[in-house]
């Protein structure tokens, strides 16, 4: 660890080409001047949710109105704040951002509502607003970066499951999904324990692609089942793939071996009950490790 390319090195060893983090100590970090050519980074949007006052700041410590600052915009208005919204989806690319990131399961629930933006105006700038307006001013302002997402094609990552349990089951997102049909999700860690419901959703809304990040690790027995029930569910091989959601490069190295062995031990059993042959067990693969999200985020290098 006093060798600062050891982590570089460890995923290399794990085949690790891209690594896209969540820096949500600092959303606004360009992950690729900072950590290396092969980081990208998400935006987490959970700030933005909940600055309807600049003392406000999210379960991270993060205010809508730093960030403001540092990109030397006012927020002096609600005006001023919309357009700030539209400045950093704008600004992604600059930043070696690749997505938005919706964590607000940690926060509050996960239900966003019909936005009614006169209801979010006047909720601007109380210090002590209601829950009820508090409520109204973060649907407004996740339904307005989930339509700029879709406008701009940048997906929109979001946590569901084992946050603020009471919150966070996803069918409490499906209003949110129906009404931006051009934004494509990316629903993350199976919806732990509500994978069946989420696997429902996705057969549904072809706009939901599936992150199973975290999910093996939480449960692996839980995860075969779901991925069992995921290939037999989704209509194409494409709205699957996988990640870390780790601290430390050894943790991730060992993450990629049981999520390798898991998925091999599931692939296996579907060849094995002559569900579809190697060639398509192996295509699979490919795809959830790696091709998809190449698709997914667009990438060119």
């Amino acid at each position: 660890h006093m060798d600062p390319e050891w982590p570089h090195e460890v995923m290399r060893r794990a085949g690790v080409k891209r690594i896209i983090t969540d820096s949500y100590l600092n959303p606004l970090l360009n992950a690729r001047e900072e950590l290396g050519p092969q980081y990208r980074s998400v935006f987490r949007i959970n700030a933005l949710a909940m600055s309807w006052h600049p003392e406000c700041r999210d379960h991270n410590g993060n205010s809508a109105f730093a960030f403001a600052e540092t990109l030397g915009l006012k927020c002096e208005t609600f005006d001023d704040y919309c357009r700030l919204l539209e400045r950093l989806v704008d600004t992604l690319a600059e930043r070696g951002q690749v997505a938005l990131k919706n964590a607000l399961a940690y926060d509050r629930d996960i239900q966003f509502d019909e936005p009614d933006e006169q209801f979010a105006r006047k909720t601007w700038g109380q210090a002590v607003p209601s829950s009820r307006a508090q409520k109204a001013f973060g649907d407004f302002i996740v339904d307005r970066l989930c339509q700029l997402a879709g406008e701009r094609n940048v997906p929109m990552q979001m946590h569901l499951g084992t946050a603020l349990i009471r919150g966070s089951h996803p069918l409490k997102a499906a209003g949110l999904i129906e009404r931006h049909p051009r934004t494509r999700f990316l629903l993350m860690h199976l919806a732990y324990p509500w994978s069946s419901d989420l696997l429902g959703m996705a057969f549904v809304y072809r706009n939901i692609w599936l992150d199973l990040t975290w999910s093996f690790l939480l449960s692996p027995s839980h995860f075969k089942r779901a991925l069992h029930e995921a290939i037999e569910v989704l209509p194409d091989e494409s709205r699957m793939m996988l990640g870390g959601d780790n601290w430390h490069a050894e943790e991730s190295f060992s993450t990629f071996r049981t999520a390798r062995r898991l998925v091999a031990e599931v692939l296996q059993e579907k060849i094995d009950a002559n569900y579809f042959s190697l060639a398509d067990a192996q295509r699979l693969a490919r795809k959830i490790f790696a091709g998809n999200a190449t698709t997914f985020f667009r990438f060119k290098d």
